[in-house]
């Protein structure tokens, strides 16, 4: 009895001295952390394009057309799109799923904005608060310079986003940028000017500036001047946002 006893007594200790030796050699297994608490898209979206933005059946650009949607129409995101990226008038984008007016389909997500338009709006200062309540980030600062007899107002709206066709077609809407400017492609010569062709007899100089690097845009300017009174609106990177400077100049 004594030596069975003995026996078992030896067998569990070389058990659990291989059990030990076996957790020791045996790797740890890692656990990849997925960050879940990104920023979620927005739900509601708003057409950009000065034409309007078509609706389609299926999730092409060729597919038929269920409506066009006017510029500064509120859509519902119902999913985040295709995957694969298309490129139209120099925005990159794919076709998302939408509603609208109880019509679903697909429309180019490019010409889609998360910040409401400008249209309608009398003044910077207003669109400016009004959007502020739902994208805190938002800035607008106003100023007077210049002397008494030559005064100069200055406005400065920054977007957080660092889309530049978003801060273009707001500023277009906004300070009245001649529509018949297009959002100018960052692909291009580093020095470009586009003139307006639907100048109207009263304006001197209406004139669309871009300067780009490696065909990535750095500078959008709108200048604009007239016998009595003149501005020029420029648009430019700064950190994850897009500054939009108009100067207003009276003679």
């Amino acid at each position: 009895m004594r030596t069975v006893l003995l026996f078992l007594s030896v067998f569990l200790f070389f058990t659990l001295i291989s059990c030990k030796d076996e957790i020791k050699s045996s790797p740890i297994p890692t656990v990849k952390v997925i960050d879940t608490m990104a920023k979620s898209s927005p739900e509601y979206l708003y057409v950009t394009a000065v034409s309007g933005l078509t609706l389609r059946t299926l999730p092409s650009l060729d597919s038929e057309k269920l409506t066009v949607m006017p510029l500064g129409t509120k859509v519902h995101r119902l999913s985040s799109g295709a995957a694969d990226v298309i490129n139209v008038g120099g925005i990159d984008g794919n076709m998302m799923e939408i509603e609208v007016d109880s019509k679903k389909g697909y429309a180019f997500s490019g010409f889609l904005s998360e910040f409401k338009s400008a249209e309608g709006y009398s003044s910077a200062k207003i669109y400016a608060e009004d959007l502020k309540q739902e994208f805190p980030n938002v800035i607008y600062v106003d100023s007077v310079l210049g002397q008494v007899s030559n005064p100069s107002k200055s406005e400065t709206l920054i977007l957080p986003t660092e889309d530049w066709h978003k801060a273009f077609f707001t500023a277009q809407q906004l300070f009245r940028i001649p529509k018949g400017f297009a959002f100018p492609t960052p692909k291009g010569a580093n020095r470009e000017t586009q003139q307006d062709r639907n100048k109207p007899s009263s304006a001197l100089v209406s004139e669309l500036n871009i300067t780009r690097n490696a065909n990535t845009l750095q500078k959008i300017e709108y200048v604009y001047k007239s016998k009595q009174k003149g501005f020029n609106l420029i648009i430019i990177r700064e950190g994850k946002s897009l500054k939009i400077i108009k100067t207003e100049m009276f003679d």
